[in-house]
């Protein structure tokens, strides 16, 4: 079974909001904090949009057996945020024509839009770029 780190430069919070605007819904309290204007939930519907995104890209190929939930942390002055997830088909990534075992995974993701703008310290292009604003990492089980 792999266990594979992901990290990004791009804000993946998981908000939970998943649906239109709605003002009379308002105000929204979800994960900790409390929507209370459109430009809040705005904000909160992109964070939880990219999160989707690098989710899908992975669940493009597997089922994954755990995932956690994306935390950010700084690192030499950047945000970063990161989950893990377990993969239990150690070939699914694997190209035979490269010794990267997570090459499929790093090729799916290239190019991908994203959201720039949110909670990233970095000026980032919008969209993912392997080793440059997406990382990926075989974990010891």
């Amino acid at each position: 079974m792999q266990k594979i780190k992901v990290s990004t430069y791009f804000d993946i919070t998981p908000t939970g909001i998943v649906h239109t605007f709605r003002p009379a819904a308002l105000p929204i309290k979800r994960k900790g904090f409390t929507i209370t204007n459109d430009i809040e939930w705005y904000h909160r519907r992109r964070q939880q949009a990219n999160w989707e995104t690098i989710f899908q890209i992975v669940m493009m190929r597997i089922q994954p057996e755990t995932i956690t939930e994306p935390k950010m942390k700084e690192v030499d002055g950047k945000k970063v945020w990161s989950f893990v997830f377990k993969n239990e088909l150690e070939s699914t990534y694997v190209d035979p024509a490269s010794a990267d075992p997570l090459y499929i995974l790093k090729q799916d993701t290239e190019g991908v839009p994203m959201i720039p703008e949110l909670e990233a310290s970095e000026q980032l292009e919008p969209y993912l770029q392997v080793n440059t604003n997406i990382f990926f990492e075989l974990l010891d089980d």
